[in-house]
């Protein structure tokens, strides 16, 4: 097979020194061109590499030899880039996070699946023999049942100019550097669903863009997370695993030269202390390739894409508990403090994931009964729609995934078939019969799809406004039932 070509789009300090070395450096990857407004680091990575070099994407989106195009661009561009790059059906690797917004990361998601191209998130260390090391550690079962970890991530202030203190184009620490700790704990359990607790983001004074911060994040399975980032401080890059049987902890995580040898910190029950030693190597490379085997292995693909989606939800998460203002260029309102939430109610957020219900079928408070009839209770926090929806029998609805909405179906009449999987999830989505008196939960990020064996009429109550521009702004369609094929 030829090599797969690659143009990397945009030329700043990360692409020209980590990312066309590397892209050079592995097997069955070309180094075919560079694109760039800037002439002269254009020029000069034509000469340096003898590659093609563009100053306008279109012409570079329009060369049919192009495979991938790496986008390397400041974080506020991704998604208008990323979309570019999709829509001229070219596989789209890009610089972390992917995008600002859960929304933008789930329309490229959805393009990328379409299309039948690759997607891929750059967060390099995760390829690292080190992480693979971390990771073992768990998955042994060296140190028993995990109950916390902690991670850092900190950097002094760049000394050269950078999109990253400008907040028009996505800078700030929580996607510079806060964006890493979530991976972490993302790929260490990626089982686990995850429940942000508390989150805080600081802006020192001075500064345009956030600085620090920090969250408290509970793991489905008995662990609990604590995170921290800044930027302009001491550099720290470490994380620590507190399990039952023993804890360890390893130091550049996150970031680190090619030559480097991680060291392992290894505490045993008794708190005696041993080190060990990891392997070095290049973490861009190894990242590459894994990057490079998505493009023939659809199931490598499908991973790739569900891994994105967890960790931009957990972005939101953190945001909206800590009301992060993000001033990219998007039609979705943003929120700087409680109070200015207060101004737009759609906007503001007054439950949190521990109080959902935890079975997609929903059990019923005991009714109140006395001698005038009986009330039943439904729903006992904070909505913002109670909708009444009726249903021919035979018909199908929803077929569509939440990004952030949830909503209980109370069912007055009738009945349906409910079926639901987790978004991302090539699994054969799991079905429930729900009728008269009976609901059901649905949480974001669910596919779901209504199937009704009767005329039915029931109440829908959900987390976000029902307005058409709301709704739709939220909704991702997807086709879990196939309308032709549910006899009427």
């Amino acid at each position: 097979m030829r090599s797969i070509r690659v143009a990397v789009w945009g030329l700043g300090h990360q692409a020209s020194t980590n990312i066309l070395p590397a892209i050079a450096e592995v097997d069955g990857l070309e180094l075919y061109g560079v694109c760039s407004r800037n002439a002269r680091a254009v020029s000069g990575c034509m000469d340096a590499w003898t590659c093609h070099g563009w100053t306008e994407p279109e012409l570079m989106l329009q060369d049919s030899a192009v495979d991938v195009v790496y986008v390397a661009t400041p974080t506020g561009l991704h998604a208008a880039h990323g979309k570019q790059v999709l829509s001229a059906g070219k596989h789209l690797w890009c610089e972390k996070p992917l995008t600002c917004f859960l929304h933008e990361t789930l329309d490229l998601l959805e393009m990328a699946k379409n299309r039948r191209v690759s997607l891929c998130e750059a967060f390099m260390y995760l390829y690292h023999p080190q992480f693979e090391r971390l990771s073992r550690y768990l998955s042994e079962g060296r140190l028993g049942a995990i109950r916390s970890i902690a991670c850092r991530f900190g950097i002094p202030n760049l000394e050269r100019a950078s999109f990253r203190t400008d907040a028009s184009l996505g800078g700030g620490a929580l996607f510079d550097v806060g964006c890493y700790p979530v991976s972490a704990i993302h790929a260490l359990f990626p089982k686990d669903d995850v429940e942000v607790v508390h989150a805080s983001v600081g802006k020192q004074n001075g500064y345009a863009t956030d600085t620090d911060g920090h969250a408290v994040i509970a793991l489905s399975g008995g662990a609990e997370a604590y995170l921290e980032w800044r930027s302009g401080c001491s550099y720290r890059n470490e994380i620590d695993l507190w399990g039952d049987n023993g804890s360890v902890s390893t130091q550049k995580i996150f970031s680190k030269r090619a030559d480097y040898v991680p060291e392992f910190h290894i505490r045993d029950l008794r708190g005696a202390q041993t080190t060990e030693s990891g392997a070095s190597g290049n973490h861009f490379s190894f990242m590459l390739r894994s990057f490079r085997d998505t493009i023939e292995d659809p199931g490598a693909a499908e991973g790739e894409r569900s891994r994105i989606a967890r960790r931009a939800g957990t972005l939101h998460m953190i945001r909206t508990k800590a009301y992060v203002p993000v001033a990219a260029s998007t039609d979705v309102p943003v929120f700087s403090a409680r109070s200015a939430a207060m101004q737009n109610w759609k906007n503001v957020v007054l439950d949190e994931q521990s109080m959902w219900p935890k079975e997609t079928r929903v059990e019923l408070e005991a009714p109140h009964v006395d001698q005038r009839g009986s009330i039943q209770p439904l729903v006992n926090f904070p909505m913002k729609n109670l909708s009444l929806i009726s249903s021919k029998k035979g018909t199908v609805r929803s077929n569509h995934y939440h990004a952030t909405d949830w909503h209980y179906m109370y069912v007055l009449s009738g009945s349906f078939d409910y079926y639901y999987r987790p978004t991302g999830s090539g699994e054969k989505p799991k079905v429930i019969t729900v009728k008269a008196g009976e609901m059901v939960f649905t949480p974001p990020m669910e596919d779901h799809a209504t199937v009704f064996l009767e005329d039915t009429q029931l109440l829908a109550m959900s987390r976000n406004p029902r307005d058409q521009e709301t709704y739709e702004s939220d909704v991702r369609r997807v086709v879990l039932i196939d309308p032709a094929s549910v006899a009427g």
